[in-house]
């Protein structure tokens, strides 16, 4: 992972020691062309600190964790009283449901099979291997079939809460 950084910093400073410095559009022009910047791109003290799970600490904890989230839709569960995100995570994907409070999401998860990862009167056909993750006042469930990544997903998440 280092080496892809230096690499990425390498390739940058080239191109920037290689660039005409006339030909730079002026600043104003440039800001105004640059996307709105994504949950993923706060810094760590953007993200409120009341050790509950926010979107922005949960994204910190997965690029912490050499994950590269790509936000993509939203879901619904007719069995979750939340709607929820979803990320891609390489091949896998990642359904991100936060619960005002560890008692809601509680609530929610009293009769479920958390080795299914479904309601014990429902199937759900999901497209990959489901892993159900829990903490706090997050749940998450990850479709993924490849063990290594279940296993730094469900690290990164279940390794304490945020900061307070």
């Amino acid at each position: 992972m280092r080496r892809r950084r230096w690499a990425a910093l390498a390739v940058a400073a080239a191109a920037v020691a290689c660039s005409d410095g006339d030909r730079r559009a002026p600043a104003k022009s440039a800001a105004a062309a640059a996307p709105a910047p994504s949950a993923s791109a706060t810094s760590p003290d953007d993200c409120p600190k009341s050790g509950a799970w926010r979107p922005c600490n949960v994204l910190d904890r997965l690029e912490a964790a050499g994950l590269a989230p790509l936000a993509r839709d939203s879901v619904r569960h007719s069995f979750l009283s939340v709607p929820g995100a979803v990320y891609a995570l390489g091949r896998g994907e990642l359904q991100l449901f936060l619960y005002p409070d560890s008692a809601a999401r509680a609530r929610d998860f009293a009769r479920f099979d958390t080795v299914r990862v479904q309601p014990p009167d429902t199937t759900v056909a999901w497209p990959a291997a489901a892993s159900l993750i829990q903490s706090n006042n997050l749940a998450a469930i990850l479709l993924s079939a490849n063990a290594a990544q279940v296993e730094r997903v469900r690290l990164a998440l279940t390794a304490g809460l945020p900061a307070k």
